[in-house]
């Protein structure tokens, strides 16, 4: 017995010990590369983190000089006294939101440029998964009125940034800087708003990001199963909830720089069933040039290149649906 319990204590200290050098390895190395994103992204009681009202700064490596603007109502900036009655309504992370590139080089700027009729909002924020790009959707959409349209814009791994896989929140958990309380979770189709603040979030936080016991934390303790099934439901519930506000629902999941043709499309398979969502990853990773669609330094998001390409795929995409609306 006693044998049994110094292994336990043995490995609890070996995982202790782990966790702690991986932990100020990863913060160091994080530090060195990146510029801090506390001056724009504030805690936020149901979204975990969002943007804070009119701010600026810089997102991404330490070299970007490039500058972003927060507006007053904690969305980034596209194309200020474009006020129009119908609107276009983007929600997704920091590809949607434009990491690395400036406000006119983000690809709903360049979508607002193609179909000037409408304003376009973008709701997008670095880090965000699915969960919380539903509930900014529940928080905004009083804003939503008929004709307009609301597209969902994730990559294919914010499917999995939640609650059920926490892997990612507990990387913004320890290395934001921020002081993140609780975070939305979906739970018989409602939002509920679980407190993080706690031991076990965060020895599970570092445990998820330690070098040795990450593979198995992340292998065993998360439930991609159970994230899958809830970000089909949030995709159902968005849609019906569109339809009732007499708008209309297109989903998309962009590009990224770490996946090929095939395994993009086999990642996206699950949403070809939806008659609201358009695949516009053949196109993309069709182009000739690809390394010039991606920031090819320390951040992999968009070029100005790459969110001008994203543009005129989800234009061509509106106007394959919604042809009347488009012009």
């Amino acid at each position: 017995m006693k044998r049994i319990i110094y292994a336990i204590l043995m490995t609890v200290a070996v995982i202790l010990l782990d966790s702690s050098f991986s932990f100020l390895s990863l913060k160091n190395n994080i530090q060195n590369k990146f510029t801090s994103i506390n001056s724009i992204i504030e805690p936020n009681k149901s979204l975990g983190f969002s943007l804070t009202p009119s701010t600026t700064g810089r997102v991404g490596c330490h070299h970007n000089n490039n500058i972003v603007n927060i507006s007053k109502d904690g969305f980034r900036l596209t194309r200020p006294g474009h006020q129009k009655k119908l609107r276009i309504h983007i929600f997704g992370d920091s590809f949607t939101f434009g990491n690395g590139v400036r406000d006119n080089e983000t690809f709903p700027y360049f979508l607002s440029t193609k179909i000037d009729k409408y304003q376009v909002i973008n709701y997008g924020v670095p880090g965000w998964g699915i969960t919380q790009m539903y509930q900014s959707f529940l928080d905004n959409k009083s804003n939503i009125n008929p004709g307009d349209i609301v597209i969902f814009s994730p990559i294919y791994e914010d499917f999995t940034r939640d609650l059920n896989s926490p892997y990612f929140i507990s990387f913004m958990y320890l290395f934001s800087g921020l002081d993140l309380k609780k975070f939305p979770k979906l739970k018989h189709s409602k939002m509920e708003y679980i407190h993080i603040d706690n031991p076990s979030f965060y020895l599970r936080a570092h445990l998820f990001n330690s070098k040795l016991f990450g593979g198995i934390a992340q292998k065993f303790i998360q439930n991609k199963t159970k994230s899958f099934r809830d970000s089909e439901e949030i995709t159902t519930l968005v849609s019906q909830a569109v339809k009732d506000k007499k708008a209309h629902f297109l989903m998309t999941v962009l590009p990224d720089s770490y996946s090929d043709t095939q395994e993009a499309l086999a990642q996206e398979k699950w949403l070809s069933k939806f008659k609201f969502f358009t695949s516009i990853t053949e196109k993309f990773y069709s182009q000739n040039d690809l390394k010039s669609l991606f920031r090819t330094n320390c951040d992999s998001h968009y070029t100005a290149k790459g969110n001008q390409l994203v543009a005129n795929l989800i234009h061509e995409a509106i106007i394959s649906v919604m042809p009347p609306f488009s012009q």
